[in-house]
């Protein structure tokens, strides 16, 4: 079984800026991250096509509303989110699986408001 990866979320001032391209690190197969609801994960792909699914929790009418699997592009960027906590928190992490992560980095950032 693979150890779930803790992603750095990087706070983005309100009405401020950041570098995007220096906050992509290594992605891992298996991911999470907390979210609050201003949280967006952007995944940067190489010269692969790895199948990403992120992971939702069963909502009040017992449904299930997970991203993918989803087969990528390669060598595109990619964002997904912001996700209602409510609908994709499992213990206040968004839970992201690729199937391959080589040649693969992600950014997670979280807008202020």
């Amino acid at each position: 079984m693979a150890v779930i990866q803790t992603l750095d979320v990087v706070r983005v001032p309100f009405q401020g800026e950041i570098n995007f391209t220096d906050q992509f690190s290594n992605a891992y197969t298996q991911m999470k991250y907390p979210n609050d609801g201003y949280t967006v994960l952007y995944v940067r792909v190489g010269a692969v096509t790895p199948t990403i699914t992120i992971s939702s929790v069963q909502d009040s009418a017992s449904r299930y509303g997970n991203v993918g699997p989803t087969v990528m592009q390669a060598n595109k960027t990619v964002s997904y989110g912001p996700f209602r906590p409510i609908w994709w928190n499992n213990s206040g992490f968004v839970y992201v699986t690729l199937s391959n992560a080589a040649n693969v980095t992600v950014a997670v950032l979280n807008y202020q408001f």
